[in-house]
């Protein structure tokens, strides 16, 4: 069985759903697979939906279902260090911007939803095994649908939005990977009490816990402990993971008034990971180009912004029928412009191993100046550039020879660092 597209997309949740839901918008013939049936959860990924892209929300018609589904707004991150607790408003401008809270298994859905309603088709429990290739490009996929059939789908052009283990990541002819030292384990709760909406943050040097609102009602709490510890601290998970939280005095006064909903879920061994996702009639979207560092919380926002850009990027080319290299490449361009300096920053801040002396000068220097801690959570919801927060060589070395190292023209994958 074989079935042609304008667009066909492996994966549908927020990266491929999103751009599913665009391009039917669009009137472009489109379809997403995606190995899950919805609704479903991913493991892991934050519940965090960043201020930073909130407009990006309301463009694309999602802003109001997450908010009618149960989202809390998060307004503020205290930041908690052995010297102090420090208070700092999201703000862009100066004028306070509130991000979101709601769970996967919620967005995912809705967009899943949304997508359909828009006139995308979606097959689930599609398990993509090889390219098509024609004339030195990819021509779409062939894979097993639900039904156990082998199915071939054609398209001009084939979006992969399977996520950080992508696998077809490798299409790519520039690849940077670079380790993140922490691994993460989360559960979530319902409390007896309404939860606050402010994310909590404690820095243990460099392990972090966090607790705060996800939405419906319920929280999360969060560990993210060195990954020296990880073989330790899985082989008793559940003893492990609440003992942590509760080394935190003001964790546990939260926690002894809340059940816990569902198990202990997580991972380790992660990367960060940029990829060129410009490929021969493919391109990488989502995690599956650019991903970093989970507790950087910006996994949602980079989706739904590089969606956005992505559609509106296919839209002319469809239009004008040019899909030149050249032209598909105005998307890593956009993507880039906007998410690339966080990228960098996330990626640094991700590999350290213990807080420097001029981390501990930050330190103080926050606990004096409320305006610098609302920069710093702006910095984590996207709506201050770190560049505005810290000195530029903070987070462009040990990246020594990133600006030399040009996508479009460097053409042997980049070794690990």
């Amino acid at each position: 069985m074989s079935t042609n597209y304008d667009v066909a997309i492996i994966g549908s949740r927020l990266s491929g759903g999103t751009l599913s839901m665009l391009l039917a918008r669009k009137g472009l013939r489109v379809v997403a697979v995606d190995k899950a049936t919805f609704p479903s959860s991913k493991v892991p990924c934050t519940h965090t939906i960043p201020a930073g892209c909130m407009d990006t929300l309301k463009r694309i018609g999602l802003f109001d279902l997450f908010v009618k589904a149960g989202a809390d707004p998060v307004r503020g991150v205290d930041f908690v260090y052995p010297q102090g607790r420090t208070h700092g408003e999201i703000r862009t401008n100066g004028v306070p911007t509130p991000g979101l809270q709601l769970r996967r298994l919620i967005t995912d859905n809705i967009v899943v939803e949304q997508a359909a309603k828009a006139g995308g088709e979606l097959k689930e429990g599609f398990m993509v095994r090889d390219l098509i290739r024609e004339d030195g490009r990819v021509a779409g996929f062939v894979g097993e649908n639900s039904s156990g059939e082998t199915e071939e789908i054609r398209a001009r052009i084939t979006v992969v939005a399977d996520g950080r283990k992508s696998s077809f990541g490798n299409e790519s002819g520039f690849i940077k990977r670079w380790p993140c030292h922490r691994f993460y384990y989360y559960r979530y709760f319902r409390s007896a009490e309404p939860v606050e909406p402010v994310i909590l943050c404690w820095d243990e040097n460099p392990g972090i816990l966090c607790v705060g609102p996800s939405g419906e009602g319920l929280m999360q709490a969060m560990v993210a402990p060195h990954s020296r510890e990880f073989s330790a601290f899985v082989s008793d998970l559940e003893n492990n993971f609440t003992s942590r939280l509760r080394t935190v005095k003001a964790i546990r006064d939260i926690l002894d008034t809340a059940e816990p909903i569902g198990r202990v879920v997580g991972r380790g061994n992660l990367d960060n990971t940029y990829r060129d996702p410009i490929c021969n009639g493919l391109i990488l979207l989502g995690d599956a180009g650019l991903d970093v560092d989970p507790l950087a919380a910006q996994g949602t926002a980079w989706a739904f912004i590089s969606a956005e850009i992505l559609a509106d990027v296919l839209d002319r080319c469809f239009k004008e029928n040019d899909f030149s290299h050249d032209s598909l490449n105005e998307y890593r361009t956009r993507r880039d412009e906007r998410l690339l300096e966080y990228f960098k920053f996330f990626t640094l801040w991700s590999l350290a191993r213990t807080r420097t002396e001029e981390d501990e000068k930050f330190v103080e220097r926050c606990l004096a100046d409320p305006q610098l801690t609302s920069d710093l959570s702006g910095l984590w919801h996207m709506t201050v550039k770190p560049s505005a927060v810290f000195p530029e060589v903070r987070f462009q070395t040990p990246i020594e020879s990133w600006e030399n190292e040009n996508p479009s023209t460097f053409d042997l994958p980049a070794t690990a660092l």
